[in-house]
């Protein structure tokens, strides 16, 4: 059970992703893609992990998931990642506004022992696996404005 940055770090490092401790306070990894590209051009994700509060809840997410200011169909793009999040129901998409970045994140909470790891692995499995997934329609919505969720 993660109880610590240090324990989320050791979780990672032991199912074979290379990590790295950020700030005290998060431990970063990045997962290569096959179809993803990120805003930067990368095949890869940075999944950021981290504690909402103590002993509350991990925060798993990619803060960069894709940049809403490169859409041309910003009102699709918004729709289709809301779809991908009514569809896997423990994501949850976060736009922050002032930078037109869109977030995807993914929370374990922590019982009393701290998060559980499975559930910890689960999350950047999740993650990596539905960004993987809907890329290629979020990318379709950003530059057509359409989008299809049943090719998901």
């Amino acid at each position: 059970m993660a109880k610590t940055i240090e324990d989320l770090q050791n979780l990672l490092a032991a199912h074979g992703y290379a990590c790295q401790q950020m700030l005290d306070v998060i431990v970063g990894t990045q997962v290569p893609t096959k179809t993803y590209k990120s805003p930067t051009g990368e095949q890869a994700l940075e999944i950021l992990l981290s504690f909402d509060r103590p002993n509350d809840c991990v925060a798993v997410e990619i803060i960069r998931a894709f940049d809403l200011r490169k859409a041309q169909h910003r009102e699709a793009t918004l729709a289709c990642v809301l779809s991908a999040a009514a569809r896997t129901p423990p994501l949850r998409p976060v736009l922050d506004p002032a930078d037109g970045e869109i977030r995807l994140r993914v929370d374990c909470p922590c019982g009393p022992d701290g998060a559980s790891d499975e559930q910890v692995l689960q999350a950047v499995h999740l993650l990596a696996c539905a960004v993987e997934a809907w890329y290629p329609e979020v990318t379709a919505a950003m530059e057509e404005g359409a989008f299809d969720a049943n090719n998901v």
